[in-house]
């Protein structure tokens, strides 16, 4: 999957970091959109269907580990990779993260020169996990 086979959903309540990522996305041709809180998120699922979301763990009034459960009972959402994002990790949050269901854990400031690597990554191992399963 590459390009705009992508779309992306960003979930950042903070302008810099959503621009900053969008930024990144759109420079390799990657279709990507961004709210600022949980719910514009849940709203925007059914209209992008997204094929991976960027989810900032501190976000306002519902935090990221309450829009991850949200959305892995939401049949639009349930299937699709999602990355946690957040300016205050450690190790132990990390694995917390993965164990709650996220695929992959990116701990801001965001790397610039891997992002769009990493994200590729964790596309190109859950998009070819479903075509194993398929088969």
């Amino acid at each position: 999957m590459q390009g705009c086979e992508w779309r992306v959903l960003i979930v950042e309540d903070e302008v810099d970091s959503l621009e900053l990522m969008q930024m990144l996305l759109g420079h390799q041709g990657i279709c990507s959109r961004g709210v600022q809180n949980a719910e514009d998120a849940l709203l925007m699922i059914e209209e992008l269907k997204p094929t991976l979301i960027l989810i900032d763990l501190a976000l306002p009034t519902m935090d990221g580990w309450e829009l991850l459960r949200k959305m892995q009972q939401n049949s639009l959402s349930r299937d699709v990779p999602k990355v946690a994002t957040t300016a205050y990790h450690t190790p132990l949050l990390a694995t917390r993260a993965i164990a709650a269901g996220f695929a992959a854990f990116l701990p801001k400031p965001i790397d610039a020169v891997n992002f769009v690597h990493d994200l590729g990554e964790v596309v190109g191992k859950h998009y070819a996990a479903d075509v194993s399963a398929a088969n």
